[in-house]
């Protein structure tokens, strides 16, 4: 969930059937990387060790980054092979809720994170879904574009690890943040 790839859970491990076939050839090319390959078979991921260290994911993710931090959007549409290691996950279940996102950057460790939203009406639920998240924590400035961290301070060495909580907590809150989506979008009718 935190590097935006689409599963189910299973008894021993994910079905990944839901996810595109180009990001499949990209989970399979990360695998490769760490070792595992073998245990992604068609659509089902059976890792045989059920942890990775976050550390060599992260590192596996940046090696196979293809610098773009845009492509196409939507839920579905989404080159996760296009996206920054720290936001893709992010930027997945932002899309997923009903947030449609243009560009994103993570800033690379030296800079503020910040997305790009389709309008200023997806700015509007992206700063009231972070809010309500994170119990204000989490901020998004709309005239900024910046994804703020209050606990996160820093100008040249900006810590990215806060985007994974983030794409955790869209993830486990994604079906009642959708619908908070949906009702924010029907009060401006």
């Amino acid at each position: 969930m935190i590097s935006g790839f689409v599963f189910e859970p299973l008894a021993c491990g994910f079905d990944m059937s839901q996810e595109s076939p180009y990001n499949l050839a990209y989970l399979r090319d990360l695998l490769s990387d760490i070792g595992l390959e073998e245990d992604l078979v068609g659509g089902v991921f059976t890792p045989r060790n059920p942890t990775v260290g976050v550390k060599e994911w992260i590192r596996a993710l940046e090696a196979r980054h293809e610098g773009a931090e845009a492509g196409p959007v939507g839920f579905f549409s989404l080159d996760l092979r296009l996206m920054d290691a720290y936001m893709a996950g992010v930027i997945r279940w932002l899309n997923f809720i009903g947030i449609r996102t243009l560009v994103s950057c993570d800033g690379h460790g030296v800079a503020v994170p910040w997305i790009s939203t389709m309008s200023q009406e997806d700015a509007h639920s992206l700063s009231r879904c972070l809010e309500t998240l994170s119990a204000g924590q989490w901020r998004y400035d709309p005239a900024t574009r910046r994804l703020i961290n209050v606990l996160v301070r820093g100008r040249r060495n900006y810590d990215r690890a806060w985007l994974f909580d983030l794409a955790e907590a869209l993830y486990r809150s994604r079906v009642q943040l959708r619908e908070m989506v949906a009702a924010l979008r029907h009060e401006k009718c």
